[in-house]
C-alpha cells in the first residue's frame, strides 16, 4: 500500500543501457498496491507531460527530463488529488515535489483518532480492528506536501538508490493525534515526516531489459515523525518482475516486498506488500 516510486526508479535504471532516449509527450503511470498487515489497498496515478532535457548520449545526461501534471490516490477510505513536478536533471538524481488535497470518507473507520492518552497502543493492530464499523470513521479533509530526492546508480547488473521523502501533513478537526492509513503511522493534526529508503538490487534475466528482467534486492526503511516522536525501521527483501513485452506489448511490472520491523512502537508482525504498475505514453 505504500507509494512505491522506488519501483519506478529501479525500472528506469534497469532499462538505461538499452531503452530509447526520453520522448516528449503525455504520460500516465498507475500503481495498484495491496498490503497485508494492516490490510489496505489503493491506486496511485500520475497523468502528466514529459519534456526531454537533453539529446546527449553522455551517461550523466541521457534520458534526462522534466515532467509535470496531475497526481492522485484512491482507496476505499480516502482520496488524494493535486499536482506534481518531477525532474531528472542528471541520470544519478531524481527530484519530485507535489501538493495534494486529502479527503477522508469516514469509511472503514478512517480517519481514525486514537483515544486521548492511549499512547502507542492507540494505533496497535487490535485498536485498528476495534476502531468501528465501515462508516464510523471521521469525515474530514487536509493537505499533504511532499518533496523527494533520489540519488541513484547502476553499475552493470547492480542497481542502487536512496530515496529521501520529506512530508508535511495537516488535517482539519483533529484535537490530538490521528492514524494515517497509507503510511501506517500516528501523526499530530499538523506534522512532518522524514522517510529514508536505501535500496540495492541485482538484475537477473536481463539480457534484454527492455523486454523483461527480474530484480532481486533488499531495502532498509527508516521513518521519523516530528511532533509524535516516532522512529521505526523496516528491513525487507524485494522482487520486481517486468512482464515480457511479447506477452503484453505495453508491458507492466509486478513487485513483492516482504520484511520485518527492526524497531517499531507496536508492530511485530511481518510486512508484506504487492504492487502492479503500468505506464503509457512518453517514457
Amino acid at each position: 500500500m505504500r507509494r512505491t516510486s522506488w519501483l519506478v526508479a529501479l525500472v528506469l535504471m534497469a532499462g538505461t543501457a538499452a531503452a530509447e532516449p526520453a520522448e516528449q509527450g503525455l504520460r500516465l503511470k498507475a500503481d495498484t498496491a495491496l498490503r497485508a498487515i494492516p490490510v489496505g489497498i489503493n491506486v496511485i496515478a500520475d497523468a502528466g507531460y514529459r519534456l526531454p532535457l537533453s539529446a546527449s548520449d553522455n551517461l550523466l545526461l541521457r534520458k534526462t527530463y522534466l515532467e509535470g501534471g496531475f497526481t492522485g490516490g484512491l482507496s476505499p477510505a480516502y482520496l488524494w488529488a493535486g499536482g506534481y513536478v518531477e525532474a531528472l536533471p542528471l541520470a544519478l538524481l531524481q527530484l519530485r515535489a507535489s501538493a495534494q488535497y486529502m479527503q477522508f470518507f469516514g469509511t472503514f473507520g478512517h480517519l481514525f483518532e486514537p483515544a486521548a492518552g492511549s499512547g502507542d497502543g492507540g494505533w496497535s493492530l487490535d485498536a485498528l480492528k476495534d476502531r468501528g464499523g465501515i462508516t464510523e470513521g471521521k469525515v474530514t479533509s487536509g493537505l499533504m506536501l511532499e518533496g523527494r530526492v533520489t540519488p541513484r546508480l547502476k553499475l552493470g547488473n547492480v542497481v542502487a538508490f536512496a530515496e529521501l521523502r520529506f512530508l508535511r501533513l495537516s488535517v482539519k478537526d483533529v484535537e490530538d493525534t490521528w492514524y494515517e492509513p497509507y503510511y501506517d503511522i500516528l501523526l499530530a493534526s499538523t506534522d512532518t515526516m522524514f522517510i529514508a529508503r536505501p535500496t540495492a538490487g541485482y538484475l537477473l534475466m536481463a539480457e534484454d531489459p527492455t523486454r523483461t528482467f527480474l530484480l532481486a534486492g533488499a531495502r532498509w526503511e527508516r521513518t521519523i515523525t516530528d511532533k509524535t516522536g516516532i522512529t521505526r525501521d523496516l528491513l525487507a527483501a524485494l522482487l520486481l518482475w517486468k512482464i515480457p513485452t511479447d506477452w503484453w506489448a505495453r508491458g507492466g511490472q509486478l513487485a513483492f516486498l516482504g520484511g520485518a520491523w527492526l524497531d517499531h512502537p507496536n508492530r511485530s508482525e511481518p510486512y508484506i506488500a504487492f504492487q502492479f504498475t503500468t505506464e503509457y505514453g512518453a517514457r
